[in-house]
């Protein structure tokens, strides 16, 4: 019983740690220029935490 609490323990944790935005402090994406159409709402999602890119800084995909 106690090996099944802290399987479940180690992998809601697991869970919480994946699930974190990648990119939540990032400002603007390299591959989204201020010249793009959809730069503008893209970042006010970012500012809403809606959306927070790819681990790689990055908007993606292209």
């Amino acid at each position: 019983m106690k090996r099944i609490l802290t399987l479940l323990a180690v992998c809601g944790i697991a869970c919480i740690v994946a699930v974190q935005p990648a990119a939540a402090a990032a400002t603007s994406f390299p591959d989204v220029p201020e010249n793009n159409r959809f730069h503008d709402e893209i970042q006010y999602l970012i500012e809403k935490e809606i959306i927070s890119g790819y681990s790689n800084g990055k908007f993606q995909p292209t």
